[in-house]
C-alpha cells in the first residue's frame, strides 16, 4: 500500500513474525492472510481485540498503545489513515474524508475546546452581569408622568406594526 510507510517506524516487524511486547505479556504480529496482509498488526491486548473500525468493514483496521509503543505514534497514525484511505475507496468508491489523529492532535483539540467552554462561560456571566445592572438602573431610576404617557402611547403602535410585519 503506497503512503502507509511514509513515516520511519521505530520498529517493524517482518510478515509473518510474531513478537512479545517488552514488559508486558503482550504479543504483537503482522499478518499474513488475505490481501494487503503486510499491513496488518495485531495485538493480543483486549484494547485492539474489542476495537472496531470507523466504518462498516473496517475490523481489521486498528491498533492499541502497544503498537503505538513498538512502532511510534506517528507511524502508526500514518499507517491506520492510509488503510482507511484504501478501504473506503475500494467499498464506496470515493476519498475517505475523515482523519485519525495523533496523541499530540488530539491535546491540541482538546485544549482549544477547553478555551472556547471558558470564553463562552465568561461571555455568559458579563451578559448575567450587565442585564442585572441594567435591571437595578432601571429600579432606581423612577418613572416621570411624561414617561409613563409615552410609554402608553407607543405600546399600541408597536403592536401595530409587529402585526403589519406578521402579514396579519
Amino acid at each position: 500500500m503506497a503512503g502507509w510507510d511514509a513515516v520511519k517506524a521505530l520498529n517493524e516487524l517482518e510478515v509473518g513474525e510474531k513478537r512479545p511486547l517488552e514488559g508486558t505479556a503482550y504479543i504483537l504480529s503482522r499478518g499474513t492472510k488475505g490481501p494487503n496482509s503486510d499491513d496488518q498488526y495485531a495485538c493480543t491486548c483486549q484494547g485492539w481485540l474489542i476495537q472496531k473500525g470507523q466504518f462498516e468493514g473496517a475490523g481489521n483496521i486498528r491498533t492499541c498503545k502497544h503498537l503505538k509503543q513498538f512502532r511510534g505514534e506517528d507511524a502508526e497514525v500514518c499507517r491506520l489513515n492510509a488503510q482507511y484511505q484504501e478501504l473506503h475507496m475500494k467499498k464506496f468508491g470515493t476519498p475517505w474524508q475523515g482523519k485519525i489523529l495523533s496523541a499530540e492532535e488530539k491535546k491540541e483539540q482538546a485544549k482549544a475546546a477547553a478555551k472556547a467552554k471558558r470564553d463562552a462561560e465568561k461571555a455568559r456571566k458579563e451578559a448575567y452581569k450587565r442585564d442585572k445592572e441594567n435591571a437595578e438602573e432601571a429600579k432606581e431610576k423612577p418613572a416621570t408622568a411624561a414617561e409613563k404617557v409615552e410609554k402608553k402611547a407607543t405600546a399600541p403602535k408597536k403592536k401595530i406594526a409587529k402585526a403589519a410585519k406578521a402579514g396579519k
